[in-house]
């Protein structure tokens, strides 16, 4: 299997576990990703600019991919260089369009946050169109971000309904949040790992409580037969 064949069969594989239609609604539903989960998945988080595309088929002719070039101007999480690359499935070669819903489309001078997923393959967007997001100026001259455009119903697992739909805030109350986010993961993992020293301290003081005794049943017997000698003397005089 070729190197593209590969990055199709990864890709489109992702999109279709993500994604899911509904019988006779004439639309898609994917699982709703929480903010914080998304940061903490991510291995990059970058705002940039998009400075190219390029789409082909893969090796088999059946599917089409897209890769965008973006240029970074800034990370908020991760390591990445001054330009990266993403690849998504869809696009269109010679006339023939190919186009998932919930998958990101790029276009030229497009500026975006993404998150980022590293593939065995290659970088590409983490959860489609919920890893993107715009950036554009609102009506006072404010970089806004806002939610990329997207035709999918996000469905909350834990309430069983259709999420809420998130707001656009400036990008210096994004880049609060990925930070905020950020400081709570690291928290929550410092919690986790203590939780866990705790534990096995505690069986191991149980542990070794039960294999002193076991160890010592003779001594602990006599002992035990000493006290109710001392006790006789005590036990008389009353």
């Amino acid at each position: 299997m070729t190197l593209k064949t590969k990055v199709a069969s990864i890709l489109l594989g992702a999109a279709v576990s993500f994604l899911a239609a509904v019988p006779n609604a004439h639309s898609t539903v994917a699982r709703y990703i929480p903010f914080d989960q998304k940061v903490d998945e991510a291995e990059a988080i970058v705002l940039g600019r998009v400075t190219g595309t390029r789409s082909s088929f893969d090796p088999t002719g059946r599917w089409i991919l897209t890769t965008a070039t973006i240029e970074v101007d800034k990370s908020m999480k991760g390591r990445a260089g001054g330009t990266i690359e993403v690849t998504v499935p869809g696009g269109a070669v010679d006339g023939i369009h190919q186009q998932t819903v919930g998958v990101p489309a790029f276009r030229m001078g497009d500026e975006r946050i993404l998150f980022v997923k590293q593939e065995r393959v290659g970088p590409t967007v983490l959860y489609l169109d919920q890893g993107t997001y715009e950036v554009r100026n609102d009506l006072s001259g404010r970089r806004t971000v806002w939610p990329a455009s997207s035709d999918l119903v996000l469905l909350d697992n834990q309430t069983g309904k259709i999420a809420a739909a998130e707001e656009s805030r400036t990008l210096e109350s994004f880049e609060r949040e990925v930070s905020l986010a950020t400081d709570r993961l690291q928290r929550q993992r410092l919690n986790t790992a203590a939780v866990s020293r705790a534990v096995p301290a505690e069986r191991s003081w149980r542990s070794s409580a039960v294999e002193f005794l076991d160890e010592n049943k003779v001594l602990m017997i006599l002992l035990g037969i000493g006290v109710l000698i001392s006790l006789i003397p005590i036990l008389r005089r009353r």
